[in-house]
């Protein structure tokens, strides 16, 4: 089992690396139409939903 201490350190590091992901994840999105010429489609939004709601963000 892991100390108090370890458990924080994890749980930081854990919403670091979601905060990352949403960051990546956003620009990836941005850049479809803006790079790629490719307008997103329903799955695409649904996509970012998903990510924006698990990371706590969503307005």
């Amino acid at each position: 089992m892991l100390a108090q201490g370890s458990n924080l350190m994890l749980l930081h590091s854990f919403q670091s690396f979601q905060l990352y992901l949403v960051e990546r994840g956003k620009r990836c999105f941005d850049s479809m139409l803006k790079d790629h010429g490719t307008i997103p489609f329903y799955d695409h939004c649904s996509c970012m939903t998903d990510l924006f709601s698990r990371a706590g963000r969503h307005e």
